[in-house]
């Protein structure tokens, strides 16, 4: 893999894709990266990045020797961007691997880099954005003889793209908008599109409004050339219209090494310039409004992603949200003139209810305890997700799911999907003493009646439970993910324990982490949530047991299991579960017990100053996000697991895979996509 640029830390959009793009071949293939590195500062990721790429070729690029490289090109009839972006030192590291080792493919992300794959090993082109329109894009807000250089560049970048796109075997682009510049100039490229994404976890809603003053937030590298432009742009022309209404506004311009341009905005009043930031979590929590007013750029802008996942209302240029797949007054605010701009972000400013709007709904509850909803916006026809764990506290979270749905079906939505990714009352799913309820088969009738239509969740305590339902069952597994995560540790000597309940799946488990299974036998003592355990089936003794089960409650079956094991000679102990229900002291008895390690997803919110020392928290919301995405496209959801390493991989890429139909427009008549969160 060949990249233009060191890909660690990934705190920029390009630094970002090539990290995970490297990060996912490296887990289960040898690959070489080789990269140049342009700031010294980056000199210290090597060693980060060799923890997770041993085999890394890389060169210094020293900028006024690439300056000068690159004129040079330019004037003798070449480009800008190759000759800048030419190291003879890496050209000679990857010429000596190939010709002693050999690859098997290349994988280039960058224009810049194609001159340094071997003509004689396969090209997986990864162009990301078409360089040479942006060059175009720069021609226009630049004078003359300046523009002439840009404009002169472009061309001539342009007719390397379409070379280089005739050689690949395949080219990737990040939005259909660019797939379709390429193919404009270079209609025999093979081509593919796959969207850049960003890890929703870490940038998660805030919970609280902002404080006084009123913030609104720029993010990005700020000595990059759109960025430069569009706060340049927002404090000339937008900002002013803004305090004409809020004079109290303060204007955050955060990311690293801001030009001398944007340090000079940093003196004016209200506008604060932050230069490199280790978390910039804590400003878009101080911000009510995030902005991206970019007259020039390609692609997707990781900056409105990361307002629309923190819980921000957007406002952004046409071009800033073209290649974000929503709907403008509905997921972002769209206004391409610095009066519609201004007065998009004074009314989100003044008003707290409708940044909350954006697609959102209203959800609380009286004195009398009674639930109250309404939604924000119109339903009819639509297809609504409505994402509601029923975890604690249950009751509500199960009432507040059925009025949800009454809410839309009163709505005329089109159709309501209920993403319940913890489905509770799930062990009431059998009479097995005289007068007591099937409560699981309560549930499923409760939401049918409601008026859902379909239902999609993970791991049911029993599979039978599907059967409980009139209405379509979707039942996703966190079984991969979860052996996958063990698989990385590399762990020696591998036995998966798990009850009879939980074999099934275990077994798979067990399969693909090629190990051995063993089952624990107990029974349940009365209608407490208390276990008894009887007997370990199979040989533990001096192996790591991976303990594996749906959900992990009061913890009481697992710390008898744990006791078991340790008495039968297991020499470390993992435990493995789809929710992580940890009720009273479970957590406190886990710290004090001889696991190693828990690992559960999140289905279920850890509970609040909860101990994580040993618990490890791994996303499933890549995995919701392709089956709700696949449920509204008509496609099928069983595919997500006909190939392991598909599912897996694929959401190693934080949503930014895509399959062969992303590259298309969805049909004309395909209704739009709604998405509520009853609960954060």
């Amino acid at each position: 893999m060949l990249a233009h640029r060191i890909p660690y830390p990934p705190h920029t959009g390009d630094k970002t894709r090539a990290f995970h793009i490297a990060r996912h071949l490296s887990r289960r293939h040898d690959l070489t990266l080789g990269f140049l590195v342009d700031d010294e500062r980056d000199l210290g990721g090597v060693d980060a990045l060799r923890r997770l790429v041993p085999d890394l070729l890389f060169d210094r690029l020293r900028k006024p020797v690439s300056l000068a490289r690159g004129v040079a090109g330019l004037v003798r009839g070449g480009t800008v961007t190759l000759p800048y972006f030419y190291s003879r030192g890496l050209a000679r590291q990857v010429e000596c691997r190939s010709r002693e080792e050999g690859f098997d493919v290349v994988y280039v992300s960058s224009t810049a880099m194609a001159q340094y794959a071997p003509a004689d090993v396969p090209l997986v082109m990864d162009f990301v954005d078409v360089d040479s329109d942006k060059w175009r894009q720069y021609a226009e807000h630049r004078r003359a003889p300046v523009s002439w250089l840009y404009r002169t560049e472009g061309r001539r970048l342009q007719s390397c793209e379409g070379e280089i796109a005739r050689r690949a075997r395949v080219s990737l682009l990040a939005t259909d908008v660019e797939e379709q510049q390429l193919r404009s100039f270079a209609s025999w490229a093979h081509t593919a599109v796959i969207p850049n994404g960003i890890d929703s976890v870490y940038y998660a809603p805030q919970l609280e409004e902002p404080s006084e003053p009123a913030g609104v937030i720029f993010t990005g590298a700020m000595d990059y050339l759109p960025n430069i432009d569009a706060v340049q742009h927002f404090c000339a022309d937008i900002l002013p219209l803004v305090r004409r209404e809020v004079p109290e506004i303060v204007f955050y311009i955060v990311g690293l090494n801001p030009s001398a341009d944007v340090r000079r905005l940093g003196e004016r009043s209200g506008v604060v310039v932050t230069g490199a930031v280790p978390d910039v979590r804590p400003y878009y929590a101080r911000a009510a409004v995030c902005v991206a007013p970019l007259r020039i750029g390609r692609g997707i802008q990781n900056k409105v992603l990361q307002g629309m996942a923190m819980g921000l209302p957007v406002v952004a240029s046409p071009l800033a949200a073209r290649g974000v797949r929503g709907e403008p007054g509905l997921h972002f605010e769209v206004a391409e003139f610095a009066a519609d701009f201004a007065s998009h972000v004074v009314r989100l400013l003044q008003r707290p209810e409708t940044r909350r709007e954006l697609g959102r709904a209203e959800v609380f509850e009286f004195a009398n305890e009674n639930i109250f909803v309404k939604i924000e916006d119109n339903a009819r026809d639509r297809d609504v997700f409505i994402i509601q764990p029923t975890c604690s506290p249950v009751q509500k979270s199960i009432m507040e799911l059925l009025i949800m749905i009454d809410a839309f079906k009163r709505a005329s939505a089109g159709r309501i999907t209920a993403v319940m990714p913890y489905y509770a009352y799930g062990r009431s799913d059998k009479k097995d003493q005289p007068r007591v309820p099937i409560t699981a088969r309560l549930v499923a009738d409760m939401l049918t009646v409601a008026g859902a239509d379909r239902v999609l969740t993970m791991d049911l305590h029993q599979g039978q439970i599907q059967g409980f339902f009139s209405i379509p069952v979707d039942e996703l597994t966190a079984v991969n993910i979860l052996s996958r995560y063990i698989r990385e540790k590399n762990l020696d000597d591998i036995v998966v324990v798990s009850e009879l309940g939980f074999a099934k799946k275990a077994r798979n488990f067990a399969e693909i982490l090629q190990a051995p299974l063993a089952i624990v036998e107990k029974r349940r003592v009365g209608n407490e949530d208390k276990t008894e355990l009887m007997n370990i089936i199979g040989e533990v003794a001096g192996k790591t047991a991976v303990i594996i089960d749906d959900e992990i409650d009061t913890a009481g079956s697992l710390l008898e299991a744990v006791s078991a094991l340790v008495a039968e000679g297991a020499t470390a102990i993992y435990s493995c579960a789809t929710h992580g229900v940890f009720s009273d002291k479970s957590l406190e008895h886990i710290e004090a017990s001889p696991i190693t390690e828990v690992i559960v997803t999140d289905t279920i919110p850890l509970p609040a100053g909860a101990n994580r020392e040993k618990v490890t928290v791994l996303s499933i919301a890549p995995l919701f996000g392709e089956a709700i995405k696949r449920i509204h496209r008509g496609e099928s959801v069983g595919a997500l697991f006909s190939s392991e390493v598909q599912l897996v991989e694929e959401m190693t890429f934080w949503g930014s895979h895509a399959d062969d139909e992303e590259a298309q427009e969805p049909p004309a008549a395909e209704p739009p996509l709604r998405t509520a969160c009853c609960r954060s």
